[in-house]
């Protein structure tokens, strides 16, 4: 397109016309401005103007973008610059395709890895334990932790017998350390990162425990998986009914018989100067001598005698097969037999 050609072309047509820049601009829906800026050539006319343009000077589009009116020598010419702009527009047009395409696989991309980086930070992130513990005179039946990449939630639920203060200490490569003092009926809430008292990465990795400390008596907790978000879609369950019968159908056939069961799921029944307890899968029994506690999915029994410490055991039931996790391992087949004979037989199977 020749621009010089052309914008002396539109200013001939209009003053032949007695069109001022103004009127001209009122027919092609421009202000003035535009007008005057077109015919100096300070700026460039688009396609869409060159049509409005050319209805408006009664031109053809050709004529216009040549710069020259169609005669009979000119009429090649003319229909070759002609062409050649379309050619260029086309041109650009590409390009500007060209560059549209570039920018949406940039942003695929981007979009991309935004997401991968997304899901591995937050996939299999967030984790829910059930904790428990036994020393001589105390135990810890029910205890929640919920650990993330963000914040972390402690909170022991109950402790047999009750106790006014505990202490919380936990041990990365042997190194122990007191991270609280106090009550335990309070939730300890930690930002991770920040001096955090559970490292997350050490912790799920099974190189830190945590103890309690109980007027000198130590508890090392013992941790069970209850939920890790590590699934890629999530099933939605039918509504079941009102809550006890959900939580009568958790319970043992033997034991909802034969104990007396509270509509929040616990079951006591006291025999032969034993306190036996069922509540949330653990079946835990205790008298004056020994206690022990069996949770019942993970099939986990520890076993704590109060006269003799040493005999304390923690044993691990798979299949037919028993691991010795933690105490005194030499007798961990008949610590076994006598609790399966008394209490699992009885109550479970």
């Amino acid at each position: 397109m020749d621009y010089e050609k052309t914008r002396t072309l539109i200013r001939e047509l209009r003053i032949q016309k007695n069109w001022s820049q103004e009127q001209l601009a009122d027919k092609v829906f421009l202000d003035r401005t535009a007008i005057n800026k077109i015919e100096k050539g300070t700026r460039n006319i688009t396609i869409d103007e060159l049509i409005l343009l050319s209805d408006a000077l009664n031109i053809t589009i050709e004529e216009l973008v040549a710069g020259e009116i169609k005669q009979k020598d000119n009429e090649n010419l003319i229909k070759n610059k002609f062409h050649e702009y379309l050619k260029s527009q086309n041109t650009k047009l590409k390009k500007m395709r060209l560059c549209i395409f570039i920018l949406l696989i940039i942003l695929i991309v981007c979009f991309i890895g935004f997401t991968i980086t997304y899901f591995f930070q937050n996939y299999n992130s967030i984790r829910v334990y059930r904790f428990y513990g036994t020393s001589q005179n105390y135990e810890i039946t029910d205890g929640l932790l919920v650990i993330s990449k963000k914040k972390i939630y402690f909170k022991i639920n109950d402790i047999q017998p009750e106790v006014n203060t505990i202490a919380i200490y936990t041990e990365i490569n042997n190194n122990k350390e007191k991270v609280y003092e106090g009550s335990p009926d309070v939730i300890i809430q930690d930002i991770y990162g920040y001096s955090e008292f559970i490292n997350y990465n050490s912790f799920i990795k099974g190189r830190q425990k945590i103890y309690i400390m109980i007027n000198g008596e130590e508890i090392e907790l013992k941790f069970e998986k209850d939920f890790i978000n590590d699934v890629f879609f999530y099933k939605a369950y039918d509504e079941i009914g009102d809550d006890s019968n959900k939580l009568n159908s958790e319970i043992p056939k033997k034991i909802e018989k034969l104990f007396n069961c509270n509509n929040e799921g616990e079951c006591y029944l006291n025999t032969n100067n034993e306190n036996i307890i069922f509540n949330s899968g653990m079946l835990t029994v205790i008298n004056d001598s020994y206690s022990y506690l069996y949770d019942i999915e993970s099939k986990i029994l520890n076993f704590q005698d109060y006269v003799n410490p040493q005999n304390n055991v923690s044993i691990s039931i798979q299949e037919s097969n028993l691991i010795c996790l933690s105490g005194n391992c030499n007798d961990i087949d008949k610590t076994y037999s006598n609790f399966s004979q008394k209490y699992i037989s009885a109550y479970l199977e």
